[in-house]
This record gives C-alpha cells, sequence and structure tokens, in this order.
C-alpha cells in the first residue's frame, strides 16, 4: 500500500502541508502565494498521489497546479517518468489518471505550464514493485467526505489478469464494484470511523486485499454556481461558501463573477471531487474546470459538447453520477443520455442512450449505482436502470417501468439511503408522497408498507422533492393550489422501514424554488429562486439563498443567509456547489 499524503515543489511546503493539513484551506493558500511568489514564480504543483514509496502498477496520480504570477491561468500539466520520457500530458490545472510503469524505481516528475511562459515542477520518487495484491493510492489526508478512494491491483502470475475490484465500507457492505485492474470514485459517508477494505479478485481464481481504517471528517462545499437568466440570455453566477454556510461574493462589493453559458440554460451540476461544473441548454452542455485556488471558472478542452438526445428545443436535466465518472442527460421526451467524464479535463465523451417514459425527473442512487426516472403518460410511470461502472451504459433493473398508484400528477423522484421517494400533486389538492426500498443487488424496487405519504397541508400540491446527501430527511417544494403561496416541507426518514414523519414547521417563502441542493456535509440547503409578476408587485426579487438545517431536517429562516449580490435579476436558475478540496 503506497502511504498516503502529499508531496509539494519543496520541502518546506512539504513540512506545511504535514503540521497544518486540517487548517483552513484559505489560510494555507495565503502561505502558498507568498511562498511562491518570492520563491519562484511560476506555477505551484500539489501532487495529492502517489506519495514517495512503494507502489504496485499502475500508479495512481492526482495533481493541481496554480500560477499565481499569470492571470490567464494553467494551459497543461505533464508527467515524466524519466528526464525527458512523458508518461502523460493533459490541458488545464488538474491531472487524474493512472499510469503503467513496469517494475523499477522511478524519478517521476510532476510539470504544469501556465499561459504566461512559467513552467513549475514537483518530483516524486517512485519505486514500483512485481510484488502481488492491491496498491491503495488514496484517500489521502484529511479523510473528507466524499471521499475519493483509488487503487489498483496486480498479480504477474495470473496471464488473465485481474477480473475486478470492490471496496467494502464495513463488513458485507460494499457500494462499488468495478470489472478493472484500478479503481478510482468517491464515497457519498457521514463523518465517523470505517474499516475500509479494498478488494481484487484475479481471472485465475485468487483474491487479494487491503484493509485499513479511516476516520472521515465533514468539510462541507467551498463554492456554488447558479444560473442567471436575463431575456435570451443566461450566464453562471459564482459564489464562496465561507465559515458558516454564508454565501459570499469572491468579488466584494464588485459585481459577482459572472460566466456565460448560452441561451436557455436549464440545468447546472458539478463533480463529487469539486474539479468541474457543467450546464445544459437545448443545444449543447457547456463545461468549466474550477480552479483549485478561488473556485474560478476556466472552459474545459472541448466544451461546450453536443447533445446525445431529442432535446425538442427544451435543456435537459443533467447530473452527474456520486462516482465522478458518468453525465446523464434526462430529457422530457423519452430519452436518457450517458456522458464519460474525462477525469483530468472534465471533458465529455457520449457513450449512448436509452429510451424511457417521457421524463420530467431523474435521481441517481447516493452509491452511484442505479439511476431512476419518473414521468406521466397515461398513468405516473417509473423507469429504473443499472450503471455499468466500466462504461456508464444504463441498462433496465427487474420489474422496470414500475406503475406508480394514485392520482399525482407533476411527479418528481429522489433518492435518499436505501429508499425512492415519487411525489405529485392531487388533483382535487394536497399531495402524496409514495415509497419504494431500493434493493442494492438489483436495483430493483418494492413498495413500502406504509405508503403513500400525505403532506401536512391539505392544501398544498408537492411540485418537487429533494433528498438529503445521507439519507437522513426529504425535502418536499409544495404550493397551494390557485395561488403564488409555497413552503418546503421537511421529512425525516426512518432508516429502519424508509416511513416518513413530517415536520410540523411549515415555511411559506415569497419566491418559487428553481433549484435545491445541499452542501457535501449535510449541514446547509442552497437554493436559488424565481419570482412572479405578483410577488414581483409584492417587493419579492429572485436570489440565492443558504439555509442551516436543523437536527430533525428543518431548515432555519432563509433571510439569516439570504444573498444581496444578485442585481437586476430576471431570475435566478438552477444551482450546484462544488467541495472544497481539501489540503
Amino acid at each position: 500500500m503506497v502511504g498516503v499524503g502529499r508531496v509539494s515543489n519543496s520541502a518546506f511546503l512539504a513540512d506545511i502541508f504535514s503540521l497544518n493539513r486540517f487548517f483552513n484551506k484559505f489560510s494555507f493558500v495565503l502561505l502558498l502565494i507568498g511562498f511562491a511568489t518570492s520563491a519562484y514564480g511560476a506555477p505551484s504543483v500539489v501532487v495529492e498521489s502517489p506519495a514517495s514509496g512503494s507502489a504496485g502498477s499502475p500508479v495512481f496520480y492526482e495533481a493541481f497546479a496554480t500560477s499565481f504570477q499569470c492571470a490567464k491561468g494553467v494551459s497543461s500539466m505533464r508527467i515524466y517518468k524519466a528526464p525527458n520520457v512523458i508518461a502523460y500530458t493533459t490541458k488545464g490545472q488538474h491531472i487524474e489518471a493512472f499510469i503503467n510503469l513496469a517494475p523499477g524505481t522511478y524519478h517521476t516528475v510532476v510539470q504544469a505550464f501556465d499561459n504566461c511562459g512559467g513552467v513549475g515542477k514537483t518530483a516524486v520518487d517512485v519505486s514500483v514493485s512485481a510484488a502481488t495484491g492491491v496498491s491503495v493510492f488514496l484517500p489521502a489526508l484529511p479523510y473528507s467526505t466524499p471521499l475519493h478512494i483509488a487503487a489498483s491491483a496486480q498479480n504477474a502470475g495470473c496471464a488473465a489478469g485481474i477480473n475486478a475490484m470492490r471496496i467494502y465500507i464495513a463488513d458485507g457492505v460494499t457500494p462499488y464494484t468495478v470489472n478493472s485492474n484500478q479503481l478510482n470514485t468517491y464515497l457519498d459517508l457521514a463523518e465517523g470511523q470505517y474499516k475500509l477494505t479494498v478488494q481484487a479478485w484475479d481471472n485465475c481464481g485468487h483474491v487479494f486485499k487491503s484493509q485499513f481504517n479511516r476516520n472521515v471528517l465533514a468539510l462541507g462545499s467551498g463554492h456554488a454556481y447558479a444560473i442567471h437568466k436575463t431575456g435570451s440570455t443566461s450566464t453562471l453566477y459564482e459564489f464562496n461558501i465561507a465559515a458558516g454556510g454564508i454565501l459570499k461574493n469572491p468579488n466584494g462589493s464588485n459585481a459577482l463573477p459572472e460566466y456565460p453559458v448560452g441561451a436557455g440554460a436549464n440545468s447546472v451540476t458539478t463533480d463529487p471531487g469539486g474539479w468541474f461544473v457543467y450546464v445544459s441548454t437545448p443545444t449543447k452542455i457547456i463545461g468549466y474546470q474550477i480552479s483549485e485556488l478561488n473556485g474560478a471558472l476556466t472552459p474545459m478542452p472541448g466544451s461546450p459538447f453536443p447533445l446525445n438526445g431529442k432535446a425538442n428545443g427544451i435543456a435537459p436535466t443533467i447530473n452527474v453520477d456520486r462516482s465522478g465518472r458518468f453525465l446523464y442527460a434526462t430529457y422530457q421526451s423519452d430519452t436518457i443520455a450517458s456522458y464519460r467524464i474525462e477525469r483530468s479535463t472534465g471533458a465529455l465523451s457520449s457513450t449512448g442512450f436509452v429510451n424511457a417514459i417521457p421524463s420530467f425527473r431523474a435521481t441517481l442512487d447516493m452509491t452511484g449505482q442505479y439511476v431512476y426516472s419518473v414521468g406521466q403518460n397515461n398513468g405516473i410511470h417509473l423507469a429504473g436502470f443499472k450503471i455499468n461502472p466500466n462504461t456508464g451504459n444504463l441498462t433496465a433493473v427487474p420489474g422496470s417501468p414500475y406503475t406508480v398508484p394514485g392520482e399525482i400528477s407533476d411527479p418528481s423522484a429522489a433518492a435518499a439511503g436505501k429508499y425512492l421517494y415519487v411525489a405529485g400533486a392531487l388533483n382535487n389538492g394536497g399531495g402524496e408522497i409514495f415509497g419504494y426500498g431500493i434493493d442494492y443487488s438489483t436495483g430493483a424496487l418494492t413498495s413500502l408498507p406504509a405508503s403513500p405519504f400525505s403532506a401536512s397541508s391539505p392544501n398544498f400540491g408537492i411540485f418537487n422533492l429533494y433528498p438529503d446527501v445521507f439519507g437522513r430527511n426529504l425535502w418536499t417544494f409544495q404550493q397551494q393550489e390557485a395561488s403564488s403561496v409555497n413552503g418546503i416541507q421537511s421529512f425525516v426518514i426512518n432508516q429502519d422501514t424508509g416511513d416518513l414523519t413530517a415536520s410540523p414547521w411549515f415555511l411559506v417563502p415569497p419566491f418559487h424554488i428553481a433549484g435545491f441542493v445541499e452542501d457535501n456535509n449535510g449541514v446547509y440547503i442552497y437554493s436559488s429562486e424565481w419570482v412572479d409578476d405578483e410577488q414581483a408587485s409584492d417587493g419579492a426579487s429572485a436570489g440565492v439563498s443558504g439555509w442551516p438545517i436543523r437536527e430533525n431536517g428543518d431548515l432555519t429562516t432563509q433571510t439569516q443567509f439570504k444573498t444581496k449580490t444578485v442585481p437586476n435579476s430576471i431570475s435566478i436558475g438552477d444551482i450546484a456547489v462544488a467541495r472544497e478540496n481539501p489540503m
């Protein structure tokens, strides 16, 4: 097993990482800026993996670069396995790749080039062993959620190679398996102590494993991105998330950072690593790389990416799976399209699509194994698909599609932990939520005995469901029939039965929810809002808000963290958050 840790471009920086690994990231960045400016005037390269030492092959490299003196940023990065011998090159400021190295000792160098002619580098000495077994490269300190796990396996004595690798987060509990000799994924884990096992099987009947304990921390999100719509144009706003979950303007009292995304932008999502952000429009998907330093965005190579489904003039809803390897686009026609994410640059490549029922909403389960889509076509129907962890392709789960009982309309779906919920508005007012248990061996659904569950107010229809990242709570956006009065209702999920207990607390804000997302540590909710003519005439305005989550799932009043930095907004669309990459 490779030792965890990071390598930087001097012994001084290595000491900083060792002594201050739990310091706030931006405090560290201030030290790094001062050091890099005075000593180098070139890009600073930080290597997350591998740490210097011994490893099996393939060897996992993760690194990022920051250019403090070049406003145009970093143009590319490269790995040398020997002087002038290039092993890997990528565009942008981030590397996340496995490198095949024959047994031997390597003085590898990770190098970055900025757009002002500067070059920075970090050396990593790696001794590649031919020993049989599993090499774990990540997680690295601090161990934060979503937990990044990277490993490889080898057995030179089996010519047929490695068949599969798997992660166990407890005895018999496995959220991820891949048919490969390399594994690179993110896991949503609640804060706490875990006995983690990475296991591999070769094609000759042998089993290998590496087992270790980790105390996982919840460090939260660092940045938020919201779609801003004005007339026929759309842009993407950037926010910083400060201590206490408060949204801040990165430019202080000046205008918010704003990035072009084209007309008709509808949906925004980020990858679990916090490296990339994507926005969908009726004709394309726009991708940006996220700066490790300050959350600023630069276009990723190949962007914009063409749609590969039936858009019919409406932008699809997009989601990145929890492994961070695939993006799924759900179209209101009858298509769910899949893309592979190139993990260094974020670039998308189409892997195909499946036909489904006309899909208003789609949800990915918390382990990244399944996609569920709900739509309305002569009744409410629910389709389930299993994600192939190697290709990202989708295949129907047993029993799919399912018919949802009841008389609801405008359905939405949310996977929360080991349960799935479908909700909608009743024709005579009010709303219902139908609950299902997920069989994680197949993805098949079984109706919960106590289902359906009712909204606490009979006059409010349910129009959107939002799941807690750790499966503790469910939130609903509700609207009173024939009025512009809205509410956010929270429910506590019984972990043993999936039953929902409605909160007695009901919020009636003067806006409509456009986007609703939870931060990575499950402490805050961030929402984006739009207002109708009646609400605007009453003085309400579009905006972006932060909501602390109470212990029972309720949200405290939004005015506490309401930002005032969205000037002259016609409306704010979807919102997404990116995790703060720990340093």
